[in-house]
């Protein structure tokens, strides 16, 4: 039967082997048929320890994969609106986003609103909605409550980023 300090020391040289095993990237791009770049990567950690005594331990291989998605989203500029109702009636939001890398770069909103109020509040979400959603990608830019002021734009806001998404979608 092994000791409680051969157990230790075995335990203590397998997580130093563990901690200083190599970590392999392979990353290989190639392009599509639409020409958007496809990545993967995969990553293996593996090891092994031997050790003899009164024991002999082993520690056996252990190997992680990752994958890194693809682009989901063609690069540029997209429009659609989007309705919401406020107060005043049925209104609608043009939503404009430009996208790069998966990324929102930029985004602008209108309205042909009559209303002078909902016209307000759009200026209102139209000033501070670009902190909000600029470096997001489209499905993690929906925005909840108030922007700004603005607690009923972001629903149409939400309905035309959905339109875009199915634009844009690769």
């Amino acid at each position: 039967m092994a000791s409680k300090q051969t157990i230790l020391a075995v335990s203590a040289v397998g997580l130093l082997v563990l901690i200083g095993a190599g970590v392999v990237l392979f990353t290989s791009t190639q392009k599509d048929t639409a020409g958007s770049s496809t990545s993967s990567s995969s990553t293996s950690i593996s090891s092994s320890l031997s050790s003899t005594s009164s024991s002999t331990s082993s520690l056996s291989t252990t190997s992680i994969s990752t994958a890194t998605a693809a682009t989901v989203y063609r690069d540029g500029t997209y429009k659609a609106s989007g309705s919401y109702t406020s107060p005043g009636g049925n209104e609608s939001v043009e939503v404009t986003i430009t996208l790069k890398d998966d990324l929102i770069t930029s985004v602008s909103t209108s309205t042909d609103s009559k209303e002078r109020q909902s016209r307000q509040y759009l200026g209102l979400f139209s000033q501070g909605i670009s902190g909000q959603v600029n470096g997001k990608t489209l499905d993690n830019a929906n925005v909840s409550g108030n922007v700004n002021g603005s607690s009923l734009t972001g629903r149409g806001f939400n309905q035309a980023l959905k339109n875009i998404a199915d634009q844009a979608r690769n």
